[in-house]
Formats: C-alpha cells, structure tokens, sequence
C-alpha cells in the first residue's frame, strides 16, 4: 500500500497483489503523498490478462474512513504465432520477398503488422546513427543499421524487395524482425527471420529509378526507402 495526504484527508492505496509494493517509489510514476491518484511504472502489471484490484481509502481528521476499489486486467500481448519469409535467399532489388505473420491470437482486434530488418550479427544502431571520432567508427564497423520494411497494417504480409547486406555478390544474411500488436498497443516481438541476400551484380539503374518514381506515386514511402537505400548501395561498389 502506499499512502499520501491533502488538506483534512489521507489517502492509501493498496492492490490485492502482494508482489506489487505500492510503498516503494520505483514503482509509482505519482507522488502520492501530495496527491490521491495513482500512477503506476510502466510494466508494473507484468501478468498476462491478470486481474488486479486497486482500492483508494480515504480517512478525515476525526478518523472517519472511506475506500473505493477499481479492477484493473493487465492486457497480454498476442500469442501462439508465426512469423516466415519466401524465398529464402534471393538478389537485391530483383526478387521479391513476402514476409507473413500467421495464427496470431488475441482477443484485442485487431492486430496491426510490423516488419523491420537489419544485417546479421552485431549490435543494432539506428538509422541516420553517426559517429564523429576515429574510434566510435571502428566501433560502428561492427553494428547493423535498422531499417523499416513495412509500416504497421492489419495486412498478414508484405512482398517487397530488400538490400544486400555486406557480403556482396557471395550473399549477406539479413534478419526480418516482425512485430504484432493489438487494439491497445501490446506488442510480440516474433522470432526473427533469416534471409541471404546477394548484391545485384547486374543492377539497372534506370529500371531502378522507374520503380522508385512509381512508389513514389503510390505513396509507398517505406518500400521506396528500401529502393532508394539499396540502390545507392550498389552504385557505390561499383565505383570502388
């Protein structure tokens, strides 16, 4: 429980779980010795579709007492899916790659879709990361850059084309990172997808650019991303 005044009043909040200690600071996001709401720490409520039952007592200064409950269940992110990719290997800006989540359970419909990538091994850093001295560059060299593939949709895939990683022509692993939430923003991180992509040896950079122009109509932001990024990429090797 954990308690606060104002004025005449006292307040003290318990909840029906003894795991959770409203005593301790860490747990509160509310002062609650200044105020007579409760505002718990993000992930406070770590159980899966868990009731919980808070009550609010109130005393006056002659000691008279009253209490108000409210119950509160602890949304559980989806369940019991799976996430897979088709082909399995395949060349930059050429074959089309479709990402599909499947089986995906949750009683908050409905459920959005999210797919990222980035290249195997190494830490993630964000795109648009940058470093401004000699050794957080050699330390950069290790770390794989994050990219969006797909914006959140209630679509179970995606066919999109995907860039190379570093292992050039011989093939580079990227990892597919799905992501499924629900009605109220719970989230499953699936487990992550293995695909080798091969650098487009042969790439037509004007065939390219069509494309990129008709994503751009389409307003296909995040494919055009992709586009963009892997072509660039492959004008680069060309000219070193």
């Amino acid at each position: 429980s954990s308690s606060s005044s104002s004025s005449s009043l006292s307040y003290l909040w318990s909840v029906d779980d003894t795991s959770i200690d409203l005593s301790n600071s860490a747990n509160l996001l509310s002062k609650t010795n200044r105020r007579s709401n409760l505002v718990l720490r993000p992930g406070l409520l770590a159980g899966h579709d868990i009731l919980y039952r808070f009550t609010l007592t109130v005393l006056n200064s002659h000691g008279a007492a009253g209490s108000a409950s409210l119950s509160i269940k602890s949304n559980a992110p989806p369940l019991f899916g799976s996430c897979v990719a088709s082909p399995a290997s395949g060349v930059s800006l050429a074959t089309m790659f479709r990402l599909e989540c499947q089986n995906w359970i949750d009683v908050d419909m409905p459920l959005m879709y999210r797919f990222e990538g980035r290249e195997r091994g190494g830490a993630t850093v964000g795109v648009g990361s940058s470093s401004s001295n000699s050794s957080s560059k050699a330390a950069s060299s290790s770390r794989s850059v994050l990219f969006s593939v797909s914006e959140w949709s209630q679509a179970l895939y995606v066919e999109t084309l995907l860039p190379a990683g570093k292992g050039g022509a011989t093939g580079s692993d990227l990892v597919i990172i799905a992501k499924i939430r629900d009605s109220f923003g719970a989230t499953t991180t699936a487990e992550k997808i293995t695909i080798s992509v091969a650098e487009n040896v042969q790439i037509n950079v004007q065939s390219t650019t069509s494309t990129i122009k008709r994503r751009v109509q389409s307003g296909d932001i995040t494919s055009l991303a992709v586009l963009a990024a892997g072509t660039s990429a492959a004008v680069r090797s060309r000219t070193r």
